[in-house]
Order: structure tokens, then sequence, then C-alpha cells
């Protein structure tokens, strides 16, 4: 990366710290204004700490530093840098040592958000009197969640003494922490009682408020059949701190995530123990659900100088194409998903698959590397159907894939004789092509007639208005953008289903 793209990213990243910082102090006036007196003090000094965080030398300075020196994106130098602090922080003990590391993780997400575009505060959907369940918060989340009217917390992990806990209790918002779990005992819209005092919630009977189950961070959440939606929703990621607002917007696992993220603004190739990493740290959050790691996939857009050396001068060599190219870097790719595969369930996802067979080459490489490592748990291989020449051989296709997942994005352009970002041009259309459509219901056909699960990922998923026609192909799994779920389930719940 040159100097300008640098200096260019150090003020993006300055521009997302500014925003950051400046919603977090907007949310602290609002919350003033409105009367919260005796948290005055205690919402001004975690802002202030906040604020301290977002100019800590520990933090973003480091994080700034790896854009100057390193030529990082500003993404990959924030995690890179959040990482390199967990392990320092990971053998302290002191509480406030750990606060303060809960802290610099919230804003790392919030940061994240802003420079790729996903504001955090969109994530923070409540109704006046609503209790707000999530797996984790940051103080800045708590303080819009007081200011938009939310009865109270329940927090799979946290504790008592956490920032958060403490905030909320100075408030007098009533709150649990550490109830894991709870999220998939509670349905959404399902009337609850929560006591802020013993940490207890429970479910109330329905047309009734009497309780049908109480859940204590101590006790085991009951099982409970809350009804499936018409459709499973899961998520898109390219950045493993895209989790919490996954699972906060309901969807179960991912089905695609991208690993090209890790190969942007960087010199060098990530090494076989930096992928095992990453991908340990993915399925590990979102175990014991299903997780889809698609093999690096260079479909742009980008320019030559934001990849490594070793990738350079490719043009759009996609998918799995690149194992002519470069073949020791999905090797090494796949290495490290089998080294990773024990921390979660885990699905290779082969991205541009022209032939059956192609997935023969990856099976034996994962194979081998099975042998290599000792590792004996079952990996499924699939493929993405978005080379329309699929369509001709699906029953083939079947019989070598352990799973489908169809892009809809490239599908669409290669079906159609369009520029892939070239969907949004042209006079708006309520629907799909019904050419597009029929590849799809030809996709789902084959996969039932296999026995294996079938997704769509792409701009379709997300579009609500679709829903009820994609349904109508028979598919029963999309995989979205978690900011973009609460639309799609709108759409889901007047379609009424019976679950997958």
């Amino acid at each position: 990366m040159g100097a300008a793209k640098r200096q260019a990213e150090v003020a993006r990243l300055q521009e997302a710290i500014d925003v950051v910082d400046g919603g977090l102090r907007q949310s602290e006036n609002l919350l003033m204004a409105g009367g919260i007196t005796d948290a005055g003090d205690l919402v001004q000094a975690l802002v202030a700490s906040h604020h301290a965080v977002l100019t800590d030398p520990l933090f973003i300075g480091a994080a700034m530093a790896r854009v100057r020196d390193e030529g990082l994106l500003a993404e990959w130098a924030l995690e890179r840098t959040l990482d390199d602090l967990r392990s320092h922080f990971a053998a302290l003990t002191r509480p406030e040592f750990r606060g303060w590391f809960r802290d610099v993780e919230g804003l790392c997400g919030e940061l994240m958000a802003q420079l790729i575009g996903q504001s955090p505060w969109r994530y923070l959907e409540c109704d006046r009197g609503d209790i707000v369940l999530a797996d984790s918060l940051t103080i800045s989340d708590v303080i819009t969640l007081i200011q938009r009217g939310a009865a109270g917390i329940v927090l799979e992990t946290d504790s008592l003494t956490s920032h958060v806990a403490v905030l909320c209790r100075s408030a007098g918002l009533p709150a649990a922490t550490g109830l894991h779990g709870v999220r998939r005992a509670v349905a959404t819209d399902q009337l609850i009682a929560l006591d802020g005092d013993s940490g207890e919630v429970e479910l109330l009977s329905e047309g009734a408020r009497q309780p049908a189950a109480t859940l204590g961070a101590t006790g085991t959440p009951p099982h409970t059949r809350l009804g499936a939606p018409a459709m499973r929703l899961r998520a898109n990621l390219d950045l493993r701190l895209d989790a919490e607002w996954a699972r906060a917007h309901g969807t179960t696992g991912v089905g695609l995530w991208r690993t090209f993220f890790l190969y942007l603004g960087r010199p060098d190739l990530p090494t076989e123990d930096e992928l095992t990493q990453k991908f340990s740290a993915v399925l590990a959050d979102f175990a014991p659900e299903t997780v889809a790691i698609r093999l690096v996939d260079l479909s742009g857009p980008f320019e030559d100088e934001e990849l490594p050396e070793a990738l350079r001068g490719l043009g759009e060599c996609r998918g799995i194409r690149l194992r002519f190219e470069r073949p020791e870097l999905l090797e090494t790719q796949i290495r490290a998903l089998v080294r990773a595969a024990p921390a979660g369930h885990l699905r290779i996802l082969v991205p541009f698959v022209t032939d059956p067979a192609e997935l023969n080459w990856v099976r034996a490489k994962v194979a081998a590397a099975q042998r290599h490592f000792g590792i004996t748990k079952a990996i499924e291989i699939g493929a993405m159907v978005e080379v329309p020449a699929l369509l001709f051989m699906l029953d083939e296709l079947v019989t070598h894939a352990d799973f489908l997942a169809i892009g809809s994005n490239d599908l669409n352009a290669l079906l159609l004789a369009r520029r892939r970002d070239s969907a949004r041009r042209g006079p708006p259309t309520p629907l799909p092509h019904d050419a597009l459509l029929r590849a799809i219901t030809l996709v789902v056909q084959a996969g039932a007639r296999a026995g294996i699960d079938v997704s769509l990922c792409g701009e379709l998923a997300s579009d609500p208005v679709a829903t009820e026609v994609l349904f109508g192909t028979g598919l029963r799994e999309l995989s979205l953008a978690p900011r973009l779920a609460a639309p799609v389930y709108r759409a889901m719940d007047r379609l009424g289903g019976d679950g997958c």
C-alpha cells in the first residue's frame, strides 16, 4: 500500500473514531437531559473512560502505527491490535483490568461497524417497555437503550461487577447477567418477567401472566418449543467481531464467512498458524452451530496493491481456479481449517465451482491434512452454485457435495449477461428475474432429491420483497448480513410457515 493510501486509511480510522466518540457523547447528553440524575456521575465517568480508550496509545495508537508502518487496512489493523491485547490481558486476573478490556472489545466492535458501513446503533432496535436480550452490550449500547425506554436487559455474558451491570443498577434499569443460553429459550416478543435483584428471568405462559419456567444464572434453560420460522436465517460475515451482532438478530450460525478479508491490506500472506487461530475463534464463537467458511475468492473489487505480492497480477482468478495458479495458498488455508475443525461445526465452502469433480481436489487435501494432524472429526464440503454451467450438472454435483450454497449475485449476473455490480442499475424490479427463480428451483429440487442442505446468499437473500417468492421455490435457508435480518423476519411472519 503506497504512502497516499496509508494516509487515507489513517484518516478513515480517525473518522470512525470521531463518529463513535461523538455518538457516545451525544447519547450521554440526551440521557442526562432525560433526568437520569442518580447515574449521572457514573455515566460521565464511563464516557470519559471510553474517550480515553479511543485515544489510548496501547490500542488506537498501535492500530494507527500498523496502518502507517505495515500498510494494513484499518479493519485489519484494529483486529490484529485487539488480538495482541487479548493475549496480554488473558493472564491478568484483577476484575478492573478485565472490565477495561471488555470496554476495548466493545469499542473495537463499534469502530469496525463504522468502517464497514454497519452503524452499531442500527442493531439496538427496541420499543419502550421492551426487555432486551443479548450476548453482551457496551456502555454506549446501554445508554442508547435507556434513552429508547428499555425496561430491562438480560445478558448471556458479563457479571454483576461489569461496567454494564453497574450502570444498569445506577440508572435503575433491571438487569440479569451470565444467563448462558437464555436467547435459545426465549422467543422474540415472548412475555417474560425480569427480577433485577435475583438475576432471574421468568417465561410467562401465553395469554396469562403466570410463570412457565424460570431461568437463573446457575440453572439450565428449559427446552421449549418456540416455533421455527418459515426459513432459517444464517449470517454472512467478513469479520469475527460481527458475531455478537449476528446473535443479537437471531441468525443461526454462519452460512458464509468470507476469508478474502484476511488477505487484503497486507504485504505478506497469512501463515497457517495465523489462519488456524482466526478460524478456531469463529468456530468457537458459534459452537455448536454450523459455520460455513468459504475458501478465498478473489472477486474484488480491489486494486492489486491492496493484495499481498504473491497474489498480484492474477486478475479475477475466481475461487477454486486459484489451485492452478497458487495451489499452496489454498493448501495452507485447508490445513488451517482442518486444524481449527475441533473448535466447532465446520463446513468448507468451495467458491466458483465449474465442474463437480473440482470438489474432489478439496476433499483429497482435507483428507491428507486430517491424516497428518490426526484429526478424525467429519468436515462437510460444499459447493457454491454461481456458475450457470452447474445447472446442467446438478445430479452429478450432489453426489460430490455435502451441501450447496447458491450465490445469487454471481448467478444472476452470469445468467443475464450483466456485470456483477450492475444489479442496481436500470429500472427497479420488485421480484427476481424468472430465469433466476427457475435456476434456484432446480438447485433446491436437486438438493432435496439428494437429501442435502441448500441455502441462498447474496443481495437477494436480504430482500424482504423476494422472501415469499423464494419460499415458493422450496428454499428454506437464507444467508444474509445480520443487520438486514429484521425485515426478512417480518416477511417470514406473514408467511406463517411451519418451520424447516
